[in-house]
């Protein structure tokens, strides 16, 4: 079992849409730093405010489904969720 978790929020800001990029890089940075020390990251969103903004949303989790990808295959980083986390517990 993973001993820490790492959690961040990804639902888009239109307020403050010029801090995109920032959120996503430390997001990035956050999953990295889960993948190479074998740590748990949790992302997260509450559907409802995912809705609002849903072009901008989804690309920011492309782009995060993505870098997953990258780190998958780099670091065997897996994907699971919240039900097997705590069963793995």
């Amino acid at each position: 079992f993973h001993q820490s978790i790492v959690s961040e929020k990804l639902t888009y800001n239109n307020i403050l849409f010029f801090l995109e990029a920032l959120k996503i890089a430390r997001i990035k940075k956050a999953m990295l730093h889960a993948a190479k020390h074998n740590k748990t990251f949790h992302l997260w969103w509450h559907p409802h405010n995912f809705g609002v903004n849903q072009q901008n949303n989804l690309n920011n989790l492309i782009q995060i489904l993505n870098y997953f990808v990258e780190l998958k295959e780099k670091y065997n980083f897996c994907s699971e969720n919240m039900s097997s986390i705590i069963r793995n517990k």
